[in-house]
């Protein structure tokens, strides 16, 4: 079961190539999202160590411009467990709250 799981990860990301990954990441996306502005996302991964494998995803991301220069942020993430020996496990996640606030800025 943990090879078909390893290996159909493997091909999804040889089916996808290179990929440029946006917010949350490189920069984890500095400013807000605007006022009354939405933002989606979908995101997972993987760590395989000695004798389980652990996975997120699918995950899904959400931002909310909820007043001016301050973003609501929920991610809620699918998690399991593939062990070496012994049956996996799949469950809700860590969900993730929390908020964003631009404190300085800049007069151009």
């Amino acid at each position: 079961m943990r090879s078909k799981v390893v290996l159909a990860a493997v091909l999804l990301v040889a089916a996808f190539g290179r990929a440029w990954a946006g917010p949350p990441f490189l920069t984890d996306d500095p400013e807000p999202v605007p006022y009354r502005h939405w933002e989606f996302y979908l995101f997972g991964s993987m760590d395989d160590g000695p004798g389980v494998a652990l996975y997120q995803g699918p995950a899904v991301g959400v931002n909310y411009g909820v007043v001016p220069s301050l973003q609501l942020h929920l991610a809620v993430p699918t998690a399991w467990s593939v062990p070496a020996q012994g049956p996996s496990a799949k469950r809700l996640g860590d969900a993730e709250l929390g908020l964003k606030f631009r404190f300085l800025v800049s007069r151009r």
